[in-house]
Protein backbone atom coordinates (compact mmCIF):
# COMPACT_ATOMS: atom_id res chain seq x y z
CA UNK A 1 0.00 0.00 0.00
CA UNK A 2 1.44 3.35 -1.03
CA UNK A 3 1.59 6.21 1.36
CA UNK A 4 -0.80 9.10 0.88
CA UNK A 5 1.07 12.10 -0.58
CA UNK A 6 1.50 14.98 1.81
CA UNK A 7 -0.07 18.35 1.01
CA UNK A 8 2.48 20.71 -0.53
CA UNK A 9 4.29 22.69 2.16
CA UNK A 10 3.23 26.03 0.71
CA UNK A 11 -0.47 25.05 1.07
CA UNK A 12 -0.39 23.31 4.43
CA UNK A 13 0.86 26.56 5.98
CA UNK A 14 -2.18 28.39 4.61
CA UNK A 15 -4.45 26.99 7.31
CA UNK A 16 -2.13 28.35 10.02
CA UNK A 17 -2.46 31.93 8.80
CA UNK A 18 -4.89 34.53 10.18
CA UNK A 19 -8.42 34.18 8.86
CA UNK A 20 -10.12 37.49 9.63
CA UNK A 21 -12.90 36.98 7.08
CA UNK A 22 -13.86 33.57 8.45
CA UNK A 23 -13.52 34.81 12.03
CA UNK A 24 -15.83 37.75 11.33
CA UNK A 25 -18.44 35.53 9.68
CA UNK A 26 -18.18 32.97 12.47
CA UNK A 27 -18.74 35.63 15.15
CA UNK A 28 -21.68 37.07 13.24
CA UNK A 29 -23.34 33.69 12.77
CA UNK A 30 -22.75 32.81 16.43
CA UNK A 31 -24.30 36.11 17.51
CA UNK A 32 -27.28 35.67 15.20
CA UNK A 33 -27.77 32.11 16.40
CA UNK A 34 -27.89 33.26 20.01
CA UNK A 35 -30.44 35.94 19.15
CA UNK A 36 -32.50 33.54 17.07
CA UNK A 37 -31.96 35.42 13.80
CA UNK A 38 -30.11 32.51 12.18
CA UNK A 39 -30.80 28.82 12.67
CA UNK A 40 -27.79 26.68 11.73
CA UNK A 41 -30.02 23.61 11.71
CA UNK A 42 -30.31 24.07 7.97
CA UNK A 43 -26.56 23.58 7.62
CA UNK A 44 -26.60 20.49 9.82
CA UNK A 45 -29.60 19.03 8.01
CA UNK A 46 -27.83 19.70 4.74
CA UNK A 47 -25.09 17.26 5.73
CA UNK A 48 -27.68 14.48 5.65
CA UNK A 49 -28.97 15.73 2.32
CA UNK A 50 -25.46 15.77 0.92
CA UNK A 51 -24.89 12.23 2.16
CA UNK A 52 -27.93 11.16 0.16
CA UNK A 53 -26.62 12.99 -2.91
CA UNK A 54 -23.36 11.05 -2.63
CA UNK A 55 -25.23 7.88 -3.53
CA UNK A 56 -27.23 9.58 -6.27
CA UNK A 57 -27.13 8.29 -9.84
CA UNK A 58 -25.49 11.60 -10.80
CA UNK A 59 -22.13 10.07 -9.88
CA UNK A 60 -22.69 6.57 -11.26
CA UNK A 61 -21.07 7.39 -14.60
CA UNK A 62 -17.95 8.91 -13.04
CA UNK A 63 -14.75 7.09 -12.23
CA UNK A 64 -14.69 6.52 -8.44
CA UNK A 65 -11.49 8.57 -8.06
CA UNK A 66 -13.23 11.51 -9.72
CA UNK A 67 -16.68 10.99 -8.19
CA UNK A 68 -15.43 11.69 -4.65
CA UNK A 69 -14.06 15.08 -5.67
CA UNK A 70 -17.09 15.91 -7.83
CA UNK A 71 -19.44 15.18 -4.95
CA UNK A 72 -17.50 17.29 -2.42
CA UNK A 73 -17.10 20.11 -4.94
CA UNK A 74 -20.85 20.17 -5.68
CA UNK A 75 -21.75 19.98 -1.99
CA UNK A 76 -19.30 22.80 -1.22
CA UNK A 77 -21.04 24.86 -3.89
CA UNK A 78 -24.35 24.34 -2.07
CA UNK A 79 -22.76 25.16 1.29
CA UNK A 80 -21.30 28.44 -0.03
CA UNK A 81 -24.61 29.35 -1.63
CA UNK A 82 -26.36 28.83 1.70
CA UNK A 83 -23.63 30.72 3.51
CA UNK A 84 -24.07 33.72 1.23
CA UNK A 85 -27.64 34.02 2.54
CA UNK A 86 -26.52 34.60 6.11
CA UNK A 87 -23.02 36.13 5.74
CA UNK A 88 -21.32 38.92 3.87
CA UNK A 89 -19.22 37.46 1.05
CA UNK A 90 -19.09 40.66 -1.00
CA UNK A 91 -15.30 40.75 -1.19
CA UNK A 92 -15.33 37.42 -3.00
CA UNK A 93 -18.49 38.12 -4.99
CA UNK A 94 -17.26 41.44 -6.39
CA UNK A 95 -14.06 39.90 -7.76
CA UNK A 96 -15.76 36.79 -9.12
CA UNK A 97 -18.57 38.79 -10.76
CA UNK A 98 -16.05 41.13 -12.41
CA UNK A 99 -14.08 38.15 -13.74
CA UNK A 100 -17.27 36.54 -15.05
CA UNK A 101 -18.16 39.75 -16.90
CA UNK A 102 -14.63 39.95 -18.30
CA UNK A 103 -14.13 36.35 -19.42
CA UNK A 104 -17.63 34.81 -19.75
CA UNK A 105 -16.34 31.47 -18.41
CA UNK A 106 -18.38 28.81 -20.16
CA UNK A 107 -15.83 27.09 -22.37
CA UNK A 108 -15.40 27.31 -26.16
CA UNK A 109 -16.72 28.76 -28.34
CA UNK A 110 -17.92 31.46 -25.92
CA UNK A 111 -14.73 31.55 -23.85
CA UNK A 112 -11.50 29.57 -23.40
CA UNK A 113 -12.08 29.64 -19.65
CA UNK A 114 -13.94 26.40 -18.95
CA UNK A 115 -16.38 26.02 -16.08
CA UNK A 116 -14.13 23.51 -14.34
CA UNK A 117 -11.14 25.85 -14.56
CA UNK A 118 -12.95 29.03 -13.51
CA UNK A 119 -14.96 27.58 -10.64
CA UNK A 120 -11.82 25.94 -9.23
CA UNK A 121 -10.02 29.29 -9.39
CA UNK A 122 -12.99 31.05 -7.74
CA UNK A 123 -13.29 28.56 -4.86
CA UNK A 124 -9.70 27.50 -4.23
CA UNK A 125 -7.26 30.04 -5.73
CA UNK A 126 -8.92 33.42 -5.20
CA UNK A 127 -7.06 34.42 -2.06
CA UNK A 128 -8.01 37.59 -0.20
CA UNK A 129 -6.24 39.48 2.56
CA UNK A 130 -3.27 38.70 4.76
CA UNK A 131 -4.31 35.07 5.18
CA UNK A 132 -5.11 34.57 1.50
CA UNK A 133 -8.50 33.29 2.53
CA UNK A 134 -10.59 31.59 -0.12
CA UNK A 135 -14.21 30.51 -0.23
CA UNK A 136 -13.03 26.98 0.54
CA UNK A 137 -10.91 27.95 3.56
CA UNK A 138 -13.87 29.98 4.82
CA UNK A 139 -16.16 26.98 4.43
CA UNK A 140 -13.62 24.78 6.23
CA UNK A 141 -13.27 27.22 9.12
CA UNK A 142 -17.04 27.47 9.54
CA UNK A 143 -17.43 23.73 9.16
CA UNK A 144 -14.99 23.23 12.01
CA UNK A 145 -16.99 25.63 14.17
CA UNK A 146 -20.51 24.45 13.33
CA UNK A 147 -20.06 20.86 12.19
CA UNK A 148 -18.60 19.27 9.06
CA UNK A 149 -18.02 15.60 8.41
CA UNK A 150 -14.32 14.80 8.89
CA UNK A 151 -13.97 12.82 5.64
CA UNK A 152 -15.76 15.57 3.73
CA UNK A 153 -13.44 18.17 5.26
CA UNK A 154 -10.34 16.17 4.31
CA UNK A 155 -11.36 15.98 0.65
CA UNK A 156 -12.24 19.69 0.66
CA UNK A 157 -8.79 20.42 2.12
CA UNK A 158 -7.29 18.45 -0.78
CA UNK A 159 -9.26 20.57 -3.24
CA UNK A 160 -8.14 23.74 -1.48
CA UNK A 161 -4.53 22.57 -1.56
CA UNK A 162 -4.65 21.92 -5.30
CA UNK A 163 -3.42 24.27 -8.00
CA UNK A 164 -2.83 24.47 -11.72
CA UNK A 165 0.45 23.09 -13.01
CA UNK A 166 2.42 22.70 -16.24
CA UNK A 167 2.95 19.04 -17.15
CA UNK A 168 4.51 17.04 -19.95
CA UNK A 169 2.58 14.08 -21.34
CA UNK A 170 4.67 10.93 -20.86
CA UNK A 171 2.33 8.44 -22.50
CA UNK A 172 -0.65 6.27 -21.49
CA UNK A 173 -0.67 3.53 -18.86
CA UNK A 174 -3.72 1.25 -18.56
CA UNK A 175 -5.91 3.88 -20.23
CA UNK A 176 -4.68 6.56 -17.83
CA UNK A 177 -2.49 9.52 -18.75
CA UNK A 178 1.03 9.77 -17.32
CA UNK A 179 2.00 13.37 -16.60
CA UNK A 180 5.38 14.71 -15.47
CA UNK A 181 5.19 18.12 -13.82
CA UNK A 182 7.80 20.66 -14.78
CA UNK A 183 10.08 22.17 -12.13
CA UNK A 184 9.31 19.63 -9.39
CA UNK A 185 9.67 16.65 -11.75
CA UNK A 186 6.92 14.56 -10.15
CA UNK A 187 5.39 11.91 -12.42
CA UNK A 188 1.75 10.97 -11.83
CA UNK A 189 -0.65 8.46 -13.38
CA UNK A 190 -3.92 10.34 -13.91
CA UNK A 191 -7.54 9.71 -14.78
CA UNK A 192 -8.70 12.40 -17.22
CA UNK A 193 -12.52 12.79 -16.99
CA UNK A 194 -12.77 14.88 -20.18
CA UNK A 195 -11.80 11.78 -22.17
CA UNK A 196 -8.85 13.44 -23.86
CA UNK A 197 -5.92 10.99 -23.97
CA UNK A 198 -3.45 13.20 -25.79
CA UNK A 199 -0.03 12.02 -26.92
CA UNK A 200 3.48 11.87 -25.53
CA UNK A 201 5.37 15.15 -25.63
CA UNK A 202 2.36 17.42 -25.28
CA UNK A 203 2.49 20.15 -22.63
CA UNK A 204 -0.66 20.42 -20.48
CA UNK A 205 -1.83 23.15 -18.12
CA UNK A 206 -4.15 21.36 -15.69
CA UNK A 207 -5.21 20.99 -12.05
CA UNK A 208 -4.14 17.53 -10.89
CA UNK A 209 -5.68 16.21 -7.67
CA UNK A 210 -4.00 13.68 -5.45
CA UNK A 211 -5.34 10.11 -5.08
CA UNK A 212 -8.71 9.98 -3.33
CA UNK A 213 -9.14 6.22 -3.05
CA UNK A 214 -7.51 3.94 -0.46
CA UNK A 215 -4.65 1.82 -1.79
CA UNK A 216 -4.59 3.77 -5.05
CA UNK A 217 -1.98 5.97 -6.69
CA UNK A 218 -4.40 7.26 -9.34
CA UNK A 219 -4.55 11.04 -9.55
CA UNK A 220 -7.35 13.04 -11.19
CA UNK A 221 -7.10 15.73 -13.85
CA UNK A 222 -9.87 17.92 -12.45
CA UNK A 223 -9.97 20.56 -15.20
CA UNK A 224 -10.38 20.21 -18.95
CA UNK A 225 -6.82 19.95 -20.29
CA UNK A 226 -5.27 23.07 -21.77
CA UNK A 227 -2.91 21.65 -24.39
CA UNK A 228 -0.19 23.80 -25.92
CA UNK A 229 0.46 24.09 -29.62
CA UNK A 230 4.10 24.84 -30.47
CA UNK A 231 4.91 26.11 -26.96
CA UNK A 232 6.98 23.11 -25.90
CA UNK A 233 8.71 21.91 -22.75
CA UNK A 234 11.92 23.84 -23.50
CA UNK A 235 9.97 27.10 -23.88
CA UNK A 236 8.24 26.59 -20.54
CA UNK A 237 11.45 25.69 -18.75
CA UNK A 238 13.02 28.88 -20.12
CA UNK A 239 10.01 30.84 -18.83
CA UNK A 240 10.35 29.37 -15.33
CA UNK A 241 14.08 30.15 -15.40
CA UNK A 242 13.18 33.77 -16.05
CA UNK A 243 10.54 34.18 -13.36
CA UNK A 244 11.51 31.80 -10.55
CA UNK A 245 14.22 32.38 -8.00
CA UNK A 246 17.58 30.82 -8.80
CA UNK A 247 17.85 28.92 -5.55
CA UNK A 248 18.16 25.39 -4.15
CA UNK A 249 15.59 22.96 -5.51
CA UNK A 250 13.25 23.06 -2.50
CA UNK A 251 12.91 26.86 -2.60
CA UNK A 252 12.51 26.82 -6.37
CA UNK A 253 9.73 24.22 -6.17
CA UNK A 254 7.96 26.28 -3.49
CA UNK A 255 8.24 29.40 -5.67
CA UNK A 256 6.79 27.46 -8.61
CA UNK A 257 3.88 26.16 -6.49
CA UNK A 258 3.15 29.70 -5.25
CA UNK A 259 3.21 31.08 -8.80
CA UNK A 260 0.85 28.42 -10.10
CA UNK A 261 -1.50 28.76 -7.11
CA UNK A 262 -1.76 32.52 -6.78
CA UNK A 263 -0.16 33.95 -9.93
CA UNK A 264 1.88 37.13 -9.95
CA UNK A 265 -1.52 38.82 -9.58
CA UNK A 266 -4.86 37.15 -8.87
CA UNK A 267 -5.72 37.57 -12.59
CA UNK A 268 -2.49 36.12 -14.00
CA UNK A 269 -3.76 32.74 -15.14
CA UNK A 270 -7.26 33.89 -16.14
CA UNK A 271 -5.78 36.53 -18.43
CA UNK A 272 -3.16 34.14 -19.77
CA UNK A 273 -5.68 31.45 -20.74
CA UNK A 274 -7.94 34.06 -22.32
CA UNK A 275 -5.16 35.57 -24.45
CA UNK A 276 -3.44 32.27 -25.33
CA UNK A 277 -6.55 30.60 -26.76
CA UNK A 278 -5.83 28.84 -30.06
CA UNK A 279 -8.84 26.55 -30.57
CA UNK A 280 -10.54 23.52 -29.08
CA UNK A 281 -11.20 19.86 -29.75
CA UNK A 282 -12.89 16.89 -28.15
CA UNK A 283 -12.09 17.08 -24.43
CA UNK A 284 -9.32 19.68 -24.71
CA UNK A 285 -8.72 23.39 -25.23
CA UNK A 286 -5.64 24.50 -27.18
CA UNK A 287 -3.35 27.34 -26.15
CA UNK A 288 -0.28 28.99 -27.61
CA UNK A 289 2.32 31.23 -26.00
CA UNK A 290 3.90 32.15 -22.67
CA UNK A 291 2.78 34.42 -19.81
CA UNK A 292 5.71 36.86 -20.12
CA UNK A 293 5.88 37.15 -23.93
CA UNK A 294 2.86 39.13 -25.07
CA UNK A 295 3.55 38.66 -28.77
CA UNK A 296 3.42 34.86 -28.31
CA UNK A 297 -0.24 34.88 -27.23
CA UNK A 298 -2.75 35.07 -30.12
CA UNK A 299 -5.18 37.38 -28.32
CA UNK A 300 -2.80 39.62 -26.36
CA UNK A 301 -3.36 43.36 -26.57
CA UNK A 302 -0.34 43.78 -28.84
CA UNK A 303 -1.59 41.18 -31.31
CA UNK A 304 -5.19 42.41 -31.21
CA UNK A 305 -3.98 45.95 -31.94
CA UNK A 306 -1.84 44.68 -34.82
CA UNK A 307 -4.85 42.82 -36.27
CA UNK A 308 -7.02 45.92 -35.86
CA UNK A 309 -4.53 48.06 -37.73
CA UNK A 310 -4.18 45.44 -40.47
CA UNK A 311 -7.93 45.37 -40.99
CA UNK A 312 -8.09 49.17 -40.98
CA UNK A 313 -5.33 49.37 -43.58
CA UNK A 314 -7.15 46.86 -45.76
CA UNK A 315 -10.43 48.80 -45.55
CA UNK A 316 -8.65 52.09 -46.32
CA UNK A 317 -6.85 50.70 -49.37
CA UNK A 318 -10.03 49.16 -50.74
CA UNK A 319 -10.16 46.65 -53.59
CA UNK A 320 -7.31 46.86 -56.11
CA UNK A 321 -8.40 47.94 -59.62
CA UNK A 322 -6.92 46.15 -62.66
CA UNK A 323 -7.14 46.59 -66.42
CA UNK A 324 -8.01 42.95 -66.95
CA UNK A 325 -11.34 42.24 -68.63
Amino acid sequence: MSKRPKAPKSYASLFNKPQPIADKIRRRIQRDMESGVVDMKAFRDNRQQMAEWAADALYDDLHPAHAIYAYVYNACNVFIEQLSQVADLERFADIINAAEDEYLPSGPPMSPLTKSYFSSWAYFDLGIGIGRETLATTALALGEAFGMDAKFARVLEDLQGSRMGVHVHEGVENEHVVLRELVDGTTRVCHCPSGYAGKAGEVWLVRVLQPSLPQSDLHVVFTTPYVFLETDEAAWLAYFDRVLVQAPRERRVEAYAKLMKWGQTRDTWNRFVFEAYAGSGAGAVYLRGLPDVAASRPHSDINMERDRRSRADGERDGPQMTNEA
